[in-house]
């Protein structure tokens, strides 16, 4: 067996941190955001694809050569395995407590069996054997996590549900958050996120969605828009430019695009701006 198959066959490992960092962003993340996660494999993609040129030019690669790379493979794992905790930790208010259990038990389970095989790999040509027994503990932690995963999938359904947030009603965030609009006109922004007002509310993203939608009843695209039709109602009304465009002053309130715009206009008022006008000029 030509010695540059050691690569092949242990090349693999170069994905199972990443793998388990993706797998900790995928869980909360939105569809469309996932693609962006999944080039943490890039690594793991261009190392299998050298392996094979590697392999298809019969390049002879040393045994130290391969041991350096089981070496970079166990450090790029293993510090995976602390940014997946440190990413837990930060994260830990967007998982339930039991995902956030067994995520700790699993990256614990994780982290521990990478140090081990760091370890036992330092030691692997002790005279007194310690390294093979260092590399079977690490077997055995290996099938601990492999165990773990399949038994916590089997016993607990409720594992990594998408969490249901309730928060108690707050008397003041209606009062905060029409502040920032009507006083601040935050609303004029045209690339305003709900993380702007939670920052400034010092509230988390969730919370505002939650107040929005159960509190005021609306959704926070729609709250925002509401503003800025009324900007662009008072604009029209004023008339201080008869040659304004329609699209001029959209974007004066706020708005990104024309179609944006138009959309927003026609569900919040059940008219286009065209005939919203009409009735303005016919009142006037």
């Amino acid at each position: 067996m030509k010695k540059h198959l050691f690569l092949i066959n242990h090349g693999n490992l170069f994905a199972m941190g990443p793998l388990l960092y993706v797998f900790l962003l995928s869980i909360n993340a939105k569809r469309n955001k996932i693609r962006i996660h999944l080039l943490h494999l890039v690594p793991f993609v261009l190392f299998k694809l050298a392996v094979v040129i590697v392999d298809l030019a019969s390049v002879p690669v040393s045994v130290q050569f391969g041991k350096w790379i089981s070496y970079i493979m166990a450090l790029y794992c293993l510090g995976y395995s602390f940014g997946s905790l440190f990413y837990l930790i930060r994260k830990s208010k967007l998982f339930s407590k039991i995902d956030v259990r067994y995520l700790y038990t699993l990256i614990g389970i994780f982290l521990l069996g990478w140090l081990f095989s760091i370890v036992a790999r330092i030691v692997e040509s002790s005279d007194y054997g310690i390294g093979q027994i260092i590399w079977q503990i690490t077997y055995i932690i290996a099938g601990l996590f492999i165990y773990f995963i399949s038994w916590s999938m089997i016993k607990n359904t409720k594992i990594l549900v998408p969490r249901t947030y309730v928060y108690d009603k707050n008397p003041d965030f209606e009062q905060r958050l029409k502040q920032l609009f009507d006083e601040d006109k935050m609303y004029l922004n045209p690339t305003l996120t709900r993380q702007d007002i939670a920052k400034r509310l010092n509230l988390s993203n969730h919370e505002i969605s939650y107040h929005l939608s159960q509190h005021l009843k609306t959704s926070f695209t729609d709250f925002v828009n509401g503003y800025r039709i009324e900007e662009f109602k008072r604009k029209l009304e004023k008339n201080d430019n008869p040659n304004y465009t329609f699209l001029g002053m959209a974007l004066d309130c706020g708005f990104g695009s024309k179609a944006s715009f138009q959309r927003a206009f026609k569900k919040k008022t059940g008219k286009t701006p065209s005939e919203y006008k009409k009735e303005v000029q016919k009142i006037i």
